[in-house]
């Protein structure tokens, strides 16, 4: 029987995709051609046997298994909880409640005050109804909206400076 000599690459695409064939040429280089066999063939399956290096029984990549399944029972054992208070918005002298939800004209009004669109704002905070749970502070922010549109000068022509959002 004659053979011709595959190498590494090739009896690697064997092993992982043709088993018994690998199995042949191993058997018959390890009893013929000894040299070649410690070569090619006993280095494959030693890789395989100890775990190479894309192996999951390679040591290396068990610890990182571990590492990383400690880490998330760890997280699971004591969850890590960051406490910041941003629900308060401070802008110069007025301080404003942001924990509101609902897509009221307040709300509304309050994301445009907040990015310096006073003109914008100041339209729906005209646009509160007065049994609105938010009605007095409307009327606040629109004291300051007015205080900042007399100091600044700011005009109605602002709104066309400012994209809508």
């Amino acid at each position: 029987m004659k053979l011709d000599h595959p190498s590494l690459a090739e009896a690697r695409h064997y092993y992982n995709h043709n088993r018994s064939y690998f199995d042949t040429l191993s058997s018959y280089y390890s009893v013929h051609e000894k040299e070649y066999y410690g070569d090619v063939f006993k280095k494959i399956e030693s890789e395989n046997l100890r775990g190479g290096k894309r192996s999951f029984c390679n040591p290396r990549n068990h610890f990182l298994i571990l590492a990383a399944g400690m880490i998330m029972f760890g997280y699971y054992l004591f969850p890590i909880e960051i406490e910041t208070d941003d629900s308060v918005y401070e802008k110069g002298y007025c301080s404003l409640d942001l924990t509101v939800i609902s897509n009221s004209y307040f709300d509304k009004a309050l994301m445009k005050f907040n990015k310096g669109r006073y003109t914008r704002a100041k339209e729906y905070l005209l646009k509160v109804e007065s049994d609105d749970e938010n009605y007095d502070k409307a009327k606040l922010m629109l004291n300051i909206i007015e205080e900042k549109i007399d100091t600044e000068g700011l005009t109605d022509t602002d709104v066309d400076q400012y994209p809508v959002f």
